[in-house]
């Protein structure tokens, strides 16, 4: 039986983990890209603290430049109201750095 692809969370910013609709903004890099394509339309474990938490299926897969991200989006992604003093630089995440932006839609069980 092959194993399900997992996303790993250290923190439930915002609550997002508990909403339908949730959205996750990551480092860039050709690898991950390809296998977040892979795996475009699959249902995900969710893991946060190393605890599955739900099940969720990967919709939508964007790129661009993490200082183009609207600062309404990182607002609510992060639950931070001034996303420029959120600390993304602790994840490696910063300036004109591409990032992917993964959404996902729990699966109801």
């Amino acid at each position: 039986m092959t194993q399900k692809p997992q996303i790993k969370f250290t923190h439930n910013w915002n609550g997002k983990l508990n909403q339908e609709f949730f959205t996750t903004i990551r480092r860039f890099t050709k690898d991950k890209e390809q296998y977040y394509f892979n795996h475009l339309g699959d249902v995900f474990d969710v893991i946060l603290n190393g605890k599955k938490i739900c099940e969720a299926k990967l919709i939508h897969i964007e790129t661009m430049e993490y200082r183009e991200l609207p600062k309404g989006f990182v607002i609510i992604d992060t639950g931070n109201e001034d996303p420029d003093n959120f600390f993304y630089e602790e994840f490696g995440i910063y300036g004109k750095m591409d990032v992917l932006i993964l959404t996902f839609r729990r699966v109801k069980k």
